[in-house]
């Protein structure tokens, strides 16, 4: 009978992981960071526009002061969306984000994005048409976080339509879910490309961060939604979501 020592040198090991889990660290917080630096780039593009609005108003001779106070409070209201945003990413990394669902009427949720990006719009020339059979669109969500989804699209269409066009919201209510679909006649994605349109930091634009749709991709799925896209080159790209209704599943 004898006895077998077999002695391992186990710190290289632990290196290796301790470093893999600081590269991981560095990574969530490198997009968390940008994250944050895409999702405040909307909001404040909002704010820069009523700020412009409001600087031509008073250059006018007959200054309408209903109008001024629309632009000024569309700014307050944007600035307030901002701060809990921040409030929420800052919740988010400490791991004390908690938000809870509340009834979200999803049509007046549109509405009221578009008419807070309407100067954005005239200033592109872009005219609006909402098609709804419904008056009220009812869903259970995290209102402030579908805001996020809807804003991020708007503004992607917007941005696709350099020279002016027609921006498309269509509300279906269906047997278990509720289809919103977002269309523009702007100059479309390739084939090869919109496949990839939803993963992160992957984009089309040479100033985007490629966040804007995974961030809607990841809001809709954790609202047990689906997302989904078609484009044809120099026609536009609709985005499709769909939106359980109460006890239905997609």
């Amino acid at each position: 009978m004898g006895t077998l020592l077999i002695l391992r040198d186990v710190s290289e090991i632990k290196r290796i992981e301790a470093y893999l889990k600081q590269s991981e660290r560095l990574a969530s917080l490198g997009q968390l960071t940008a994250g944050i630096a895409h999702e405040i780039k909307n909001p404040l593009g909002i704010i820069t526009a009523a700020a412009e609005a409001i600087e031509l108003e008073l250059q006018e001779e007959n200054i309408e002061i209903d109008v001024l106070k629309d632009m000024t409070q569309d700014i307050i209201e944007t600035a307030e969306r901002m701060n809990l945003l921040l409030t929420d990413f800052l919740k988010m990394s400490k791991g004390e984000s908690k938000d809870l669902k509340a009834k979200v009427n999803m049509l007046s949720l549109i509405q009221e994005l578009l008419s807070l990006l309407r100067n954005k719009l005239d200033e592109h020339q872009i005219t609006v048409q909402l098609n709804n059979t419904v008056n009220e669109v009812p869903f259970v969500g995290i209102e402030k976080k579908l805001n996020q989804v809807f804003l991020n699209i708007f503004l992607n269409s917007i941005q696709a339509m350099e020279n002016g066009g027609v921006l498309t919201i269509s509300v279906t209510e269906r047997i278990r879910d509720w289809k919103i679909e977002i269309e523009d006649t702007g100059k479309g994605i390739p084939e090869s490309e919109i496949n990839w349109i939803f993963n992160p930091f992957y984009t089309t634009k040479k100033e985007g961060t490629g966040l804007g749709l995974a961030i809607a991709y990841e809001i809709i799925t954790e609202h047990n939604g689906k997302i989904d896209a078609f484009s044809k080159v120099g026609d536009g790209t609709i985005i499709s979501i769909y939106l359980p209704k109460e006890g239905g599943a997609i």
